[in-house]
């Protein structure tokens, strides 16, 4: 479960932001038995790897200090620049972040639920059996408070619900004030920026899910709604049944009902065309 690879340009983002916030990256590296090099070379970083420098580098900090250093990463990590470039209001951007989030991260589950024109609900989740990374999810409330900063609007208003070594939920309340025509108009970009978005993200995933497949492992939850035709519920199950949990334990872990999760099997075989369970979790690492 540790084996997973993290994206080089997160792990490289993080240690610009470590230099930043404290100038102790260093004693971070040294602890995870990581070098610069290998953050800044082509070496691929296990999420067991990760965990260990971000452990590392909050062990002996408070979760308020982890969030104002994820504040920190926001100006550090150059993906959240390039795609602030491309939009002019909080919530489009929030939206969009969240929605690429599973291509860079495709081993943790990112929900955003939207309450209201300007609240949202964020969950982010990895498999228990992980390593446990509370830096990791502490840092994420203070980077999507800060998000909003990066097209000029005042830091967002982050309420955390719940953290843990494998989790975070939080509301945010974006600072977007808007007439009706603004809103219109948010709402149709958001629709053509999300088709292009697809097809960005649909390329730039092709490499890593065929190295995934390769090494037998399940694709992620994207590429199982792109080729597949599966919803996002569907496609969460399907992968944690592939990676060896039972159905219950799969409904579980994904907070749904038994029957629920049943449901969503039944349409997965369906669309895998097959008609048992293990043919389907044979199919899914083939």
């Amino acid at each position: 479960m540790n084996e997973w690879i993290v994206p080089r340009q997160v792990v490289r983002s993080n240690v610009e932001a470590m230099d930043r916030w404290s100038g102790d990256a260093d004693r971070a590296l040294n602890a995870a038995r990581l070098t610069r090099e290998d953050v800044a070379g082509a070496r691929r970083i296990t999420w067991g790897e990760f965990s260990a420098l971000m452990n590392a580098f909050g062990a002996s900090r408070s979760d308020d200090e982890l969030e104002a250093f994820g504040e920190e990463y926001v100006k550090a990590f150059p993906g959240f620049r390039a795609m602030a470039s491309l939009f002019v209001s909080p919530s489009l951007l929030y939206r969009f972040v969240v929605r690429a989030s599973p291509r860079y991260w495709a081993e943790l589950d990112f929900e955003l639920e939207e309450v209201s024109a300007i609240r949202f609900r964020v969950q982010a989740r990895v498999h228990p059996a992980s390593t446990p990374n509370r830096p990791f999810f502490a840092s994420s409330i203070g980077m999507f408070r800060n998000l909003g900063t990066l097209v000029n609007a005042e830091p967002a208003r982050v309420v955390p619900l719940g953290i843990s070594g494998h989790h975070c939920e939080f509301t945010l309340d974006v600072p977007a004030v808007m007439d009706r025509s603004a809103r219109l108009e948010e709402a149709r970009l958001a629709k053509e920026l999300g088709a292009v978005g697809d097809e960005f993200l649909a390329l730039t995933a092709a490499p890593e899910d065929r190295l995934a497949a390769a090494k037998g492992q399940p694709p992620s939850v994207y590429e199982l709604k792109e080729r597949w035709g599966l919803t996002v519920a569907e496609a969460r199950l399907a992968r944690r049944l592939a990676l060896g949990m039972s159905l219950k334990e799969a409904s579980n872990d994904l907070g749904v009902r038994h029957e629920t999760a049943r449901s969503h099997l039944k349409r997965v075989m369906e669309k895998a065309d097959v008609g048992r369970q293990a043919d389907l979790v044979r199919r899914l690492l083939a």
